[in-house]
């Protein structure tokens, strides 16, 4: 392990790597994400600084900590009326790409010599978006308030569908039992009980602050209240995850969601914590990012271990085409923002960790290094396609641009002059 020295210098270079990198992508729109997963890469595998495989043990802390703290934020920038007009296609086009997603990988993969249930496992692991990614690209992006509210529904859903689809499967190659009932009990389950929880935590909460608004200390106590939201969500078998997104949501939007019930109640979440929360989430975000990069074992790359990755890579990405290609039919107003819901299809640490399930419950099955690669994979096409993106909307800017006019043509004095001359001799 690197001393406490090397520690602390790391995270003042990535705050202000984290800065530059988002400089950067104001200018060019290239996404920091790549610049900060490369900056992981030199200080771990490549240059030795920090062993890779003393930190994989910290993936799940970290990747838990950092998504609640980020889909917090996520949910504080939510419309009521947004979320509520999306949700039903957002939860159809996640249920519909997870599951392109699992089965075309199956297919890929079984041509590469993996039997069927574990190429399903596989893609099913890597067949959700990752919000921390998502979620604060597509907030810099000039794209519509649907669009942003769609993507932020399919990343939050998705995880709910990889993971208990995920644990079925695992059940399924250990146990050699499988219920279909079950899993979609579960998830039904897992939702309903995270947007009661969610709800009911934002109304209660905002009474306590109602009370405390007087005191310091405003921000801290807010995730502290999401932090114990996400564990009693999770001991209750709800998902974690939403209960936060529908915490925040709540929140953000209390004085609708109060009209709309008719309880008369005022409350508006105080500037300080959003504040605090943004600067806390642009700190998670970058140290997220370099922890990704350094937890790459390049020694483990081989040529197989590319060619499947790759061929996930490209289920992926066929997946997703048909999935939009389906959605333009149902939701017209989606339609401007095609390219930017086809490119948002980047893979984070929750992904990562998911890799690890397998060995978690005695499966002789390591997908780490495959999904890895395939999370770099799509953070890279994401970046291309953004890139991509913004240069048309330049472009066809700069092409509505009007002409200016010619200025009109004047008599010049003279003329007029002999005009008038012309005029008195007659």
């Amino acid at each position: 392990m690197p001393d406490a020295i090397f520690i602390i210098a790391l995270i003042g270079i990535t705050i202000f790597a984290g800065f530059l990198a988002s400089l950067f992508f104001q200018r060019t729109k290239i996404p920091d994400v790549l610049f900060l997963i490369f900056l992981g890469m030199l200080i771990g595998p490549v240059f030795g600084y920090i062993d890779s495989s003393s930190l994989l043990a910290f993936a799940p802390l970290i990747g838990t900590i950092a998504l609640i703290i980020i889909v917090f934020e996520g949910g504080l920038k939510l419309d009521f009326y947004s979320v509520i007009k999306e949700l039903p296609n957002a939860t159809a086009f996640t249920v519909i790409v997870c599951t392109l997603t699992a089965v075309f990988s199956m297919i890929f993969t079984f041509f590469l010599g993996f039997p069927l249930l574990q190429g399903l496992l596989l893609g099913f692991i890597v067949a959700g978006t990752s919000f921390e990614i998502i979620v604060p690209l597509v907030n810099r992006l000039n794209v519509s308030n649907e669009a942003k509210t769609f993507l932020e529904l399919e990343s939050t859903i998705n995880d709910s569908i990889t993971i208990i689809a995920a644990i079925a499967l695992v059940q399924l190659i250990s146990l050699k039992t499988f219920d279909v009932i079950d899993p979609l009990q579960k998830i039904a389950s897992a939702f309903s009980i995270a947007i009661v929880l969610g709800f009911l935590a934002a109304f209660i909460w905002a009474k306590v602050m109602s009370y405390l608004k007087d005191k310091p200390y405003h921000y801290l106590l807010t995730i502290a209240s999401a932090f114990l939201l996400y564990v009693g969500a999770e001991v209750l078998g709800g998902n974690g995850i939403t209960a936060i997104l529908v915490f925040g949501l709540a929140l953000a939007n209390y004085n609708t969601i109060t009209t709309l019930l008719n309880i008369n109640s005022q409350f508006k979440i105080d500037y300080s914590i959003e504040t605090m929360q943004t600067e806390v989430s642009f700190f998670v975000r970058a140290m997220f990012f370099v922890y990704m990069g350094l937890v790459f074992d390049l020694t483990a790359f081989g040529s197989q271990l590319i060619t499947v990755a790759f061929a996930i890579f490209f289920a992926i990405i066929i997946a997703r085409f048909l999935s939009v290609k389906l959605l333009m039919k149902f939701d017209k107003s989606l339609k401007e923002s095609k390219p930017i819901i086809m490119a948002m299809l980047p893979r984070g640490l929750a992904t990562a960790v998911l890799a690890s399930l397998p060995l978690a419950f005695g499966l002789n099955l390591d997908f780490t290094n495959i999904v890895l690669l395939v999370v770099v994979l799509t953070n890279v096409f994401a970046t291309i396609m953004v890139f991509y993106f913004e240069y048309n909307q330049r472009k066809k800017a700069a092409g509505k641009k009007p002409k200016q006019e010619e200025p009109a043509k004047k008599f010049a004095p003279a003329k007029i002059i002999d005009l008038a001359g012309t005029q008195a001799g007659r």
